[in-house]
């Protein structure tokens, strides 16, 4: 039936279908994002997959409980069909970065003309969810990196460690450290905040909850991307830059080599 969805099965199934054709209509969109969560170099967005699976999840788990009888949202179609030009003409114009922000968009409103705008909006929280795996927040990458520095340079005069810092660059007696843009804390900063999210989402939390939540999950993976990275400066100090974290690798606390990068 084109008109509605009797039952909670028969609208799982519209669902799921709904998932495999977006999939395969804006799939130039998903290939330019596995790029990014297959980056081993900089590894920011590894945690992609996960949070695509959870959304999908998400997305199911929210399906489920749409109940009753449902009509198609006609009055979205317009909407829906100037986004897919939209998409259609930033990829073909090659900024990848528009097209990825697009595609939550384009789910949900999808789910609206499937299944009504009201019950489609049950979805939002679940494509909104893709958004901690698409390269939006590069734009802060910059600022974390900055506070970084100040941090570890405040950090270094209170505990007496004899240190020079130059831009970016710390210079202490027993070598260089380069506080680098992919050691901003960014990659941590990211997984906090799609853990408090979810968890505010899974316990149904209200909106002043979650932001408490959220703000939480900020300052606590800012401070510890701070104390990671002056505790690396900290150990190349002690054991002239002999230290397994400071010669060996150590992206899981900090990056770092005789010429340091944290």
């Amino acid at each position: 039936d084109l008109h509605s969805f009797p039952t909670r099965r028969s609208s799982d199934l519209h669902i799921v279908l709904l998932l495999a054709a977006l999939i395969a209509l804006f799939w130039p969109t998903i290939q330019s994002l596995i790029v990014e969560w297959r980056d081993q170099e900089t590894l920011t967005y590894t945690h992609g997959y996960l949070i695509a699976a959870i959304s999908c999840w998400l997305i199911v788990r929210t399906a489920r409980r749409t109940r009753g009888v449902v009509t198609p949202g006609w009055r979205m179609v317009p909407v829906l069909m100037a986004s897919s030009l939209i998409w259609v003409l930033v990829y073909r114009a090659g900024i990848e970065l528009a097209h990825q922000v697009l595609l939550p968009l384009l789910g949900l409103l999808a789910v609206c003309v499937a299944i009504g705008i009201r019950n489609g909006l049950r979805f939002w929280f679940a494509f909104a969810y893709l958004y901690f795996a698409i390269p939006v927040w590069n734009v802060g990458n910059e600022i974390l990196q900055s506070s970084t520095v100040v941090a570890v340079q405040l950090l270094l005069q209170l505990t007496a460690v004899p240190a020079y810092v130059a831009g970016n660059m710390v210079y202490i007696p027993s070598g260089t450290f380069e506080i680098a843009g992919g050691c901003s804390g960014l990659h941590y900063f990211i997984v906090a905040l799609a853990l408090a999210a979810l968890f505010g989402e899974i316990h149904r939390d209200s909106t002043k909850v979650r932001a408490y939540l959220l703000v939480l999950a900020a300052v606590l993976a800012v401070l510890s991307n701070w104390i990671r990275v002056y505790s690396i400066i900290l150990a190349g100090h002690l054991t002239e830059m002999q230290h397994y974290l400071v010669r060996v690798d150590h992206y899981y606390f900090v990056y770092g080599d005789r010429k340091s990068v944290v």
